[in-house]
């Protein structure tokens, strides 16, 4: 859902608009009280698997983190028109080069019960590398890791985002922990 869906449904006053969020105060006629809250798009995070059984993530220093490389899921808004699916391929492909494939949602996140949006975690599989297309101000590189070593990625604090986190060790149990053994 964008901001502005959200907004009309919940109501309220506009009181800030920025790039990446609104904020609105709402009054609660029942309470006889005031709440404010942060509206964010809708976004995904996608999480390319290949054929060798290694995730693919992203990798790139990011404004106001200094120096250090940041390694996150490949993400990015859900379009106006767009599905949770169409978008991960596209964000996929846009960050990291990855070319069609069978995508799955495994998993649904929200950040912060006071900032309404919700994060859809989706899984590709059976796809092939191909060309990234990054924005102009965008250097991405993959950051590609065997499955079987992401929670000591996610444990040793290599990823930043909680909801990222919390779906990348659900991918493993999915993925490795529950994997029949023939």
């Amino acid at each position: 859902m964008s901001r502005r869906e959200s907004r009309k449904k919940l109501g309220g006053e506009l009181v800030y608009s920025g790039l990446v969020f609104d904020v609105v105060h709402v009054y609660d006629e029942s309470l006889q009280e005031s709440f404010e809250f942060a509206l964010a798009d809708d976004s995904v995070r996608a999480y390319p698997v290949d054929l060798q059984g290694n995730l693919w993530l992203a990798s790139e220093r990011r404004a106001g983190l200094g120096s250090k490389r940041v390694i996150r899921a490949a993400s990015g808004s859900v379009g106006d028109q767009e599905d949770v699916i169409s978008a991960a391929l596209r964000e996929a492909h846009e960050e990291l080069g990855v070319e069609g494939g069978s995508a799955v949602v495994f998993h649904e996140s929200t950040t912060n019960l006071k900032l309404l949006n919700t994060i859809t975690h989706v899984l590709i599989q059976n796809w092939s590398p191909g060309q990234q297309q990054l924005e102009r101000t965008e250097e991405i590189d993959s950051f590609v890791i065997p499955l079987k070593e992401v929670p000591d990625l996610v444990w040793s604090g290599g990823v930043l985002e909680d909801p990222v986190s919390f779906a990348l060790l659900k991918l493993h149990q999915m993925l490795i922990v529950h994997e029949p053994h023939s």
